[in-house]
């Protein structure tokens, strides 16, 4: 049988498996990135994507804003 994509059930709680999958499939990062996420938040799937959110509203707000480079 090849588990390849599967998360490693032994490393992750049922909770935490589901936490990765919901936030994986909101966000489209790898599985790699989301486990990350979830980490730098304890686990708490409703901060992770409010974050997550408020990150990507940043990073397009900076690339709105006019270089302001002298050259």
């Amino acid at each position: 049988m090849n588990d390849a994509n599967n998360i490693s059930s032994d490393r992750f709680s049922l909770e935490q498996l589901q936490s990765i999958d919901v936030f994986r499939s909101r966000t489209h990062l790898n599985e790699a990135q989301s486990i990350a996420f979830l980490q730098e938040w304890d686990w708490d799937l409703a901060v992770a994507l409010k974050n997550f959110e408020l990150e990507g509203a940043r990073e397009e707000m900076e690339s709105m804003t006019p270089s302001t480079s002298h050259g």
